[in-house]
C-alpha cells in the first residue's frame, strides 16, 4: 500500500489524474525552514511521514517537502499577502530554483529512501499592475513561492530547466521511479 501523508489537494490531484492507488493520510507536523533549502525539504519531509506512523497502516509512506531558493533564501508558501507581495517581487524578473524532498519510508521492509529535484524557473518580471492583479486571485497564498505555474501563475513563467511537475509540487516520475525500485507499483494494488 502507498500512503501520502499531504494535505496538498496538488499532490492528491496529481496522484489521482496518473492513475496511483494511494492512501491519504495528514500531517500532524508544522513545516519548518532551515538555511539549507535541500535540509529544509528533507527534515520536512521526514517529519511528515514521522507525524503519522503510529496509524499502524502497513505500507510505502510518502512524504514531500516544495521550497524556493533564490539569492541565498529559501522559501515556502506565504504566511500573508504582503509577504507574498515581497516573494514575488524577490523572484521577478529572476531565475529561481523549485526544490522539492521525496521521503519514502516502508515499515513492512524497515527502509528509508530520500531524494530529491531541483528546477530551475525563470520568472517574468512583474510590473505594478501584474504583481496586483496576481495578487488580487489570491492564488499566491496556496503555493511555495508564491505562484502556481498550473494555475494563474503559469502567466508569468518564461522558462524552465527540468521536471515540471516538480514545481507543481511532486517530482511524479522521480516518485514513480523510486516506488518501483522498493517494488511497489503505484498502478496496481
Amino acid at each position: 500500500m502507498i500512503i501520502l501523508v499531504s494535505r496538498s489537494e496538488r499532490r492528491i490531484e496529481l496522484l489521482k489524474r496518473f492513475k496511483f492507488k494511494f492512501k491519504v493520510l495528514y500531517p500532524k507536523y508544522e513545516e519548518e525552514i532551515l538555511e539549507d533549502p535541500i535540509k529544509t525539504v528533507k527534515t520536512n519531509a521526514i517529519n511528515k511521514v514521522k507525524s503519522v506512523l503510529n496509524q499502524y497502516l502497513k505500507g510505502a509512506y510518502v512524504g514531500v517537502d516544495t521550497v524556493i531558493y533564490v539569492d541565498g533564501e529559501t522559501i515556502e508558501k506565504p504566511k500573508s499577502l504582503e509577504d507574498a507581495r515581497r516573494i514575488l517581487m524577490k523572484i521577478s524578473g529572476k531565475w529561481h530554483k523549485v526544490i522539492s524532498g521525496l521521503y519514502i519510508y516502508d515499515n513492512t521492509k524497515g527502509i528509508e529512501v530520500f531524494k530529491y529535484v531541483e528546477t530551475e524557473v525563470k520568472f517574468k518580471d512583474l510590473n505594478e499592475e501584474e504583481l496586483e492583479w496576481y495578487l488580487s486571485t489570491n492564488e499566491p497564498m496556496n503555493a511555495a513561492g508564491g505562484y502556481m505555474i498550473q494555475g494563474l501563475g503559469g502567466l508569468f513563467i518564461e522558462e524552465i530547466k527540468g521536471d515540471y511537475y516538480n514545481v507543481v509540487g511532486l517530482p511524479i516520475n522521480l516518485l514513480y521511479k523510486t516506488l518501483l525500485e522498493l517494488g511497489y507499483n503505484p498502478l496496481t494494488k
